[in-house]
């Protein structure tokens, strides 16, 4: 069996090689219960992807429909490649109501609950993320671009998740052998959704950790495990389904190749474009370098910024995505929140310029940052 699935994973290599397109891939695991083979699709969501959740109610005007049914429905807005599959459960008995909240494109489903638990989230930068307990959906963070509701939790910054029964999932659910779904990312970006037969929660956990998942969730399975690609059910679920998750390459805003320099110095890290906003990373060195007029509070970490001339200040933490502007000793809103990749803060670039005193010149492939 080990010699037919790597003959089939060659197989799969030679067609991408000969430039063939791959719905789905095989794959043969081992786990704590013996060897499982999953269905999978990979897709690097690189800055053309975006992600979106929709439930039946809000995009079909009816509580379920099938994958092919959402499919139709998303022909006018989706890309070249979509890709469709359930993710929050839904109540099998009584409405088949959506459990949890949906959040898509940085909005709320209405055909969603009002909490997350358990949420699976998407930044702008598509950087898939797990929160246990801290997202609210009375304030949603504006660097998040989907969420969804999704437990237990398989593997979370790269640590195997110690997984706990809960009200709604108790022990003999968390162990019984099932046919399950998962989704998660690897820490090059590559997103991989799979589908896995007789399988328990700790053998599921195995097999995150097996595809080198930094981050990885349990989503709806049994009866609702289902996939869609491009016209092609590679899992057809046993009844509708409440809500889904959809993935596809219509973005329109894609940056260009460019770098910053701040004063004529260049910056090791490139801009990112997210949701129409330019970003551009910043440190404290550089903000020291630009203003004299710096200090750091010993307590919380923050660091305070001041431009006297342009009576403006700024105050923001490395290593989290924390930051504020002002004018005038008054914080200003910003058109969107900062936030962390790879390290670096990114902070959005009018609201740096416009309000600090900064010039800024776009040449064709260089952002140039300046003092006044």
């Amino acid at each position: 069996m080990l010699k037919i699935a790597k003959i089939l994973n060659f197989v799969i290599l030679f067609t991408l090689l000969l430039g063939v397109s791959v719905q789905a891939a095989s794959r043969e695991v081992q786990t704590s219960g013996g060897n499982r083979n999953v269905s999978y699709i990979e897709v690097d969501l690189n800055q053309n992807y975006n992600i979106y959740a929709f439930s039946a109610q809000t995009l079909l005007g009816r509580q379920t429909a099938t994958l092919p049914e959402f499919a139709a429905a998303l022909a006018d807005m989706a890309g070249d490649d979509l890709i469709i599959f359930p993710v929050n459960y839904l109540r099998s008995t009584g409405d088949n109501s959506v459990v949890g909240a949906l959040l898509s494109q940085g909005a709320l489903d209405d055909g969603g609950e009002d909490w997350f638990h358990w949420a699976a989230t998407f930044d702008w930068q598509n950087q898939f993320s797990l929160n246990e307990g801290g997202l609210s959906t009375w304030s949603i963070p504006s660097d998040l671009q989907s969420a969804f509701e999704a437990y237990p939790f398989l593997v979370q910054n790269g640590a195997r998740f110690n997984v706990q029964p809960t009200p709604a999932m108790d022990s003999a659910f968390l162990n019984a052998r099932a046919f399950r779904a998962f989704m998660g990312q690897r820490a090059d970006g590559i997103f991989v959704v799979g589908n896995v037969p007789n399988t328990n929660i700790a053998q599921l956990q195995d097999i995150a950790q097996a595809f080198g998942l930094t981050n990885a969730v349990n989503i709806d399975g049994g009866a609702s495990v289902g996939l869609w690609r491009n016209g092609t059910l590679l899992n057809t679920p046993g009844r509708q389904l409440a809500s889904v998750a959809v993935i596809t390459n219509n973005r329109t805003s894609v940056p260009s190749a460019v770098s910053v320099q701040f004063n004529g110095q260049p910056l090791s890290v490139s801009p990112v474009v997210a949701n129409d906003v330019w970003f551009v990373p910043i440190s404290i060195t550089q903000l020291w370098d630009m203003r004299a007029a710096s200090a750091r509070n010993a307590n919380t970490g923050e660091i305070f910024v001041v431009n006297p001339s342009q009576q403006s200040f700024m105050t923001f933490r490395e290593g989290v995505a924390t930051f504020q502007i002002g004018v005038g000793g008054a914080a200003q809103p910003l058109p969107a929140a900062p936030f962390m990749r790879g390290g670096e803060l990114f902070v959005p670039l009018t609201s740096l310029a416009n309000q600090f005193g900064f010039d800024v010149g776009f040449g064709e492939d260089v952002i140039s940052i300046t003092n006044r």
